[in-house]
């Protein structure tokens, strides 16, 4: 348990993820979050992969793309990038994950 951190897991994965989230209710419940909370971080599948991202991202305030050092290529970034931009999603900066602690060097 951490203070003032909730989870709210998504639960069961419903026959077409795209139709619960381009629904009234999804907006529904993303303003009764943010109605209740300081932040809200949502999960979602690659932005290539699926149109969740995309879809998601319209409806909150900014997205951070999540990148995999050793597994993502520079062009799928940036085809990421490009597919959250089309649909005017608001790229605030990059997470790097699985990045090498013999890279991370000193702060």
């Amino acid at each position: 348990e951490v203070p003032n951190l909730s989870l709210l897991p998504s639960g069961v994965l419903p026959p077409v993820p795209a139709d619960v989230l381009s629904s009234q209710r999804m907006n529904d419940v993303i303003g009764v979050l943010k109605a209740r909370a300081n932040y809200i971080l949502f999960d979602s599948p690659p932005v290539l992969a699926v149109t969740d991202a995309p879809l998601l991202g319209t409806k909150l305030d900014a997205a951070l793309l999540v990148v995999r050092a050793g597994h993502t290529r520079r062009e799928q970034a940036a085809r990421a990038r490009r597919a959250l931009e089309r649909v005017h999603v608001r790229i605030v900066g990059a997470v790097l994950t699985h990045a090498p602690r013999e890279d991370a060097g000193g702060y």
